[in-house]
């Protein structure tokens, strides 16, 4: 485009036609409406001085959005040049010429029929390059309800559409909304509400956002200041009590009042126990070993205390154990030396109710030769066993209730097979503060037991034992496992697999609450159920080095009213895998013939909160399976178990589970609910942040 070609000319024929192309959409060559621009200076004239004036574009960027406007004359992106008074680019393909000098734009070529054209000045195209300049504003994010304590500021904030430029103007209302001030100053795109008392709860603010077209005003958010949270005065202390008499544990706390108090035993709340102090009529040998804590809260917050340990005591001395031997009488019992295992069991407790074992540090060993075991329980009701030191292949705790086993020490006779605790048909049974080396707990039929603060570590290393879990509960109803730190001993390579198969099993467990774990180290999943999960709460728990999922289920897999919430899962390649494999069960499929038949597949009134997913490691697919709108994904298939029939379509119970608030990340697509969305199914709560999926009727909306 050479300074020849350049001659000042005028084709007013072409001009009106070419313009009205370039201009298109800008009103009158750029213009905006005469009485449109008198509401707006009638507006703009209430508000602080420092409104923007429209952007005029500079050189490059007004060529740069010539050829992303018009690619058909002006392909491809070409460099500019220089050849006064002129800057342009030329484009080869076309032929056509586009530059600027001074203010005015030029083409020229075919586009021009081959004279020099002026199409404009650069401010003429300022709503072709900044469209967002020539309308009022539009918020992409409005301001947020927020919550706050008393002493601290509050912010709010909202974000325009890429590429706006305004001027902003906050607003509070003390009257719930009905009017509002300008707040002097608080002229950003965000502002931070001062030091705040109780007074300013309820307050709204909501903010002016103008420019020079015109004014958006933002939807009011709403402030909540609560007191800080209570801190603790004076905390529950551990103690000792006489086996029989009464112990009380108390708290005293400081802040501001009402206080709201739950009392907890081994990690589980206990129903009822609601008031400052927590008092325990007659202390038996099941309360031994057990700590207690409190949570205190008020409308800032809460305060958990650290754990208080009851120690419950003999009036008598203690009978001492120097030798293998049953125990049938009720009393208090403690081992003068170690032991080990000749024939059966070294220690068997059976048929007593009110006894007490303390191992003192010492050893129990098991024979693996001639399978004697270190200890055996067996029909025993509140009892106590604890700072023991077993060596073990297997331990049997059958028949017990309102029983502790705490402090105690589990390593293998054999490095390459597993330690198992295995208690059956036990209730009110708190397995509590142990360190399990090489091994597994295992339960089934248990009611209302409480795992707790345990340290469980899976054989690890090629050729050894592959355990199910490390924590296995079956058949159980009611039961609580919380603060245990899991390790799964993967060597977090694909196969061949090694240590533990799942962090936690459960298998058609009811009332299940699995909170506040760290699992890490899973070939599998951190969490998996099997079979029917019904009223479960899985929340608060970490899960860290899984080769399949963090948390999932598909063997007989159905879920009712549970709440999996406030997870993290850091290297997985999937936060959820929940499918359905096999069909319907018949009548007494489990060991003692009590479950009843699968009468549906179900997967309803679930909730899905606050869950995080992080550092995937895969870096494609998506961040969850959870074919919901497919049945599950079920294929039709049946096990091997008597009398399971496939499910049929009309079997298959699937409504009303609600996403809310979780992170699905951005590095994987959001979560798969398989395609055909049914209404109902997937419900969106808001708030989840994911990778979208490009589908209209997708479930959710991704923040």
């Amino acid at each position: 485009m050479g300074q020849q070609h350049f001659v000042r000319r005028t084709a007013r024929a072409i001009f009106v036609a070419l313009a009205g192309a370039l201009l298109g959409g800008c009103g009158g060559g750029g213009e905006i409406d005469r009485s449109t621009q008198q509401d707006n200076r009638q507006q703009v004239a209430q508000v602080p001085p420092q409104v923007p004036a429209p952007r005029k574009p500079d050189v490059e960027t007004l060529l740069d959005w010539a050829e992303q406007a018009y690619p058909h004359l002006f392909p491809r992106h070409e460099t500019t040049r220089s050849s006064p008074p002129y800057l342009y680019r030329h484009y080869p393909d076309t032929g056509n010429y586009v530059g600027v000098a001074g203010e005015t734009v030029a083409v020229l070529g075919p586009v021009s029929n081959g004279v020099v054209l002026d199409v404009g000045t650069l401010f003429d195209f300022r709503c072709q390059v900044y469209p967002t300049d020539c309308a009022p504003p539009v918020i992409a994010t409005h301001p947020r309800d927020t919550t706050t304590v008393t002493g601290t500021g509050a912010r709010f904030g909202i974000e325009l559409i890429a590429g706006s430029v305004a001027a902003y103007q906050w607003q509070r209302s003390t009257d719930g909304g009905a009017s509002f001030a300008d707040i002097t100053g608080a002229v950003g795109a965000a502002y931070v509400a001062p030091s705040l008392d109780l007074s300013s709860s309820g307050h709204q603010f909501r903010v002016r956002v103008i420019n020079s077209a015109g004014e958006t005003v933002s939807q009011a958010a709403r402030l909540t200041v609560n007191p800080p949270a209570p801190t603790l005065a004076v905390p529950p202390l551990a103690g000792s009590a006489t086996v029989g008499s009464g112990f009380v544990f108390s708290v005293q706390a400081a802040g501001t009042p009402p206080f709201s108090y739950q009392w907890y035993r081994a990690g589980a709340p206990i129903a009822g126990a609601t008031a400052n102090t927590l008092a325990i009529p007659a202390a038996g040998y099941g309360d031994d070993g057990v700590a207690y804590g409190v949570r205190v809260a008020n409308g800032g917050g809460a305060v958990t205390s650290a754990p208080a340990v009851l120690t419950v005591v003999s009036a008598q001395a203690p009978v001492p154990v120097s030798a293998c031997r049953e125990i049938t009488t009720a009393g208090s019992y403690v081992l003068t030396k170690d032991l080990d295992a000749t024939d059966g069991a070294c220690v068997s407790i059976h048929d007593v109710d009110g006894v007490q074992l303390d191992c003192a540090g010492h050893a129990l060993r098991g024979n693996r030769v001639n399978l004697s075991t270190a200890l055996r329980i067996s029909r025993v009701r509140n009892f106590s066993v604890k700072n023991c030191a077993l060596t073990i292949q297997w331990i049997d705790i059958e028949d017990a209730s309102r029983g502790s086993l705490t402090g105690l020490q589990v390593s293998p006779l054999d490095a390459k097979f597993a330690s198992v605790i295995n208690a059956v048909g036990t209730s009110a049974l708190v397995f509590a503060n142990n360190m399990i080396s090489s091994g597994t707990y295992q339960q089934r039929y248990g009611t209302g037991n409480a795992v707790y603060a345990n340290r469980i570590t899976a054989p690890a290393g090629t050729g050894s034992s592959i355990v199910p879990g490390n924590i296995v509960s079956t058949w159980g109803r009611n039961n609580h496992f919380s603060a245990n730190v899991l390790e799964g001993s993967w060597n977090r390579v694909p196969g061949p697999w090694n240590g533990a198969d799942d962090g936690f099993v459960l298998q058609d467990e009811t009332g299940a609450v699995i909170e506040h774990n760290t699992m890490s180290g899973f070939f599998d999943c951190g969490i998996e159920w099997v079979g029917k999960l019904a009223g479960a709460t899985i929340r608060h728990n970490r899960i860290v080095d899984t080769g399949i999922c963090g948390i999932g289920g598909w063997y007989w897999s159905s879920v009712v009213d549970s709440t999996i919430a406030d997870n993290t899962v850091q290297r997985s390649p999937s936060l959820f895998l929940i499918y359905r494999s096999y069909g319907l069960r018949a009548a007494g499929s489990d060991d003692k013939d009590l479950l009843p038949a699968d009468t549906a597949v179900e997967f309803r009134d679930n909730v899905f909160e606050g869950n995080r997913f992080i550092e995937p490691l895969v870096t494609a697919g998506f961040s969850a399976y959870m074919p919901l709108f497919n049945r599950l994904g079920y294929g039709g298939g049946i096990s091997s178990l008597p009398g399971e029939r496939a499910a049929q379509p009309a079997d298959f119970i699937i409504t009303r589970n609600l996403f809310r608030n979780n992170d699905f990340g951005q590095t994987l697509f959001a979560p798969d609910f398989g395609p055909n969305p049914v209404p109902g199914v997937v419900i969106d709560g808001g708030g989840n942040r994911c990778k979208t999926l490009l589908t209209t009727d997708y479930p959710l909306k991704c923040d």
